[in-house]
């Protein structure tokens, strides 16, 4: 079988039990939630390039407003969508 549908199969699994987790958290407003995820990504991800020393990327991302303001823009329609996912769980919004 091909790795490609099994990993497409799991993604679409994952998203389809993601509403089961948020509605347990449906007392906790949609921006905490999308805050800690965030928080807790970024630490999850500073902790992977520490143990796998790939940092000097990092160096050339810095020096180029270009691609910085491509990763902000990145990084604001992710917590968009991630906060309109959430929203709308936690209202009863989810088909």
């Amino acid at each position: 079988m091909n790795t490609g549908i099994v990993y497409a199969s799991l993604a679409y699994l994952s998203w389809g039990l993601f509403p089961l987790y948020f509605r347990q958290v449906a007392a906790v407003p949609a921006l905490e939630v999308v805050l800690h995820r965030t928080l807790w990504s970024l630490v999850f991800v500073l902790a992977l390039l520490a143990m796998r020393r790939q940092w000097a990327w990092m160096r050339e991302v810095l020096r180029q407003p270009r691609v910085l303001g491509a990763f902000a823009l990145s990084a604001l329609l992710l917590a968009a969508n991630w906060l309109t996912y959430v929203w709308a769980v936690n209202n009863g919004h989810v088909v």
